[in-house]
């Protein structure tokens, strides 16, 4: 209850009260046979009680009302700016389909007609935008609620640098070469003319210590169809796309350490003094903080790397 309002009621109880009892003792004084009225007097100030008692509820229920309207303002301004960053997302991902040299409209613009587009069939705005990120060498991702929708891997300093005394738990770290090539190679048909769209991209990340092992990948082609390209700069954006995907799925990292509350996803980070084939540089796709009673605070983290580097720093 308000303190004006508190203030209010107890000096209206106060007033009956001393009204009722001034009122009592004349009557006794005069008059002792005025039982009758005294016991009006008596619930005269019963019903006052009931009143007071009415009005705190009253207040109390205007001041939960009160609280319960903040917190649905809050509420919707925390849907408002979800709503404002997806649209965010979803107005990056389109600028990425306006033909070079000509500005992007504004949120809210009716666009004009384009060359370049990239449909959006019996798909949400979400799988539209992984699409297109796709297609573009972009990566979307959200952390902490916030979503991001960027160049890949476009913040190159390292996060951090772990050597075998900074509280690593566990670490695996597996190279496949089965999914290497050694180019890719992006084909289309100008829907127009009738002739062949190509681009081609070659991958020369190192794979291996030695040489044999990127000589036998060199050899190996990755051939994409793609119907929806429409120019050679079509092509050329899908071919490097497509080579830098193949090229990070060389190398992946599961590492678990003491929690680390700065660990993010979307940065590059150093695994290092673990010899050659082990110590590398991985950028960060997942991270997972963890509480548990058996195990404290723990920080779970997924990498992957395009190529295998020397350890100058080995220990052993």
């Amino acid at each position: 209850m308000d303190t004006a309002a508190s203030e209010a009621v107890e000096k209206a109880k106060y007033a009956a009260k001393t009204a009722a009892g001034s009122a009592a003792g004349v009557a006794m004084a005069s008059n002792p046979g005025l039982v009758g009225i005294m016991e009006t007097a008596q619930k005269a100030m019963d019903t006052v009680q009931m009143v007071t008692d009415t009005v705190s509820t009253v207040m109390d229920t205007i001041k939960t009302a009160k609280e319960t309207a903040a917190q649905v303002k809050a509420t919707i301004k925390q849907a408002m700016e979800a709503k404002a960053a997806a649209e965010e997302a979803i107005e990056a991902a389109r600028a990425l389909t306006a033909p070079p040299g000509k500005p992007t409209p504004k949120p809210g613009v009716i666009r004009p007609a384009r060359e370049k587009t990239v449909e959006m069939v019996d798909e949400s705005d979400y799988e539209f935008v992984v699409k297109v990120a796709r297609r573009y060498n972009y990566e979307f991702f959200v952390v902490a609620g916030k979503p991001y929708f960027r160049p890949a891997r476009a913040i190159k300093p390292l996060l951090i640098t772990l050597t075998s005394d900074n509280g690593i738990k566990s670490l695996n770290i597996e190279y496949d070469l089965t999914t290497q090539v050694g180019k890719v190679e992006v084909r289309a048909t100008n829907p127009t003319k009738g002739t062949l769209i190509s681009s081609s991209q070659k991958i020369g990340t190192k794979l291996s210590m030695g040489s044999k092992t990127n000589k036998i990948v060199s050899g190996a082609k990755y051939v994409y169809v793609d119907s929806t390209l429409f120019s050679k700069e079509d092509a050329d954006d899908r071919a490097n796309a497509i080579a830098d995907e193949i090229s990070y799925r060389f190398g992946t990292l599961e590492l678990e350490m003491i929690g680390l509350p700065e660990m993010m996803p979307g940065r590059f980070m150093s695994v290092t003094s673990f010899g050659d084939g082990v110590s590398n540089n991985f950028y960060i796709t997942s991270v997972k903080h963890v509480f548990d009673t058996e195990n404290g605070y723990i920080t779970r983290i997924s990498g992957k790397t395009p190529a295998v580097e020397f350890d100058a720093n080995a220990v052993f």
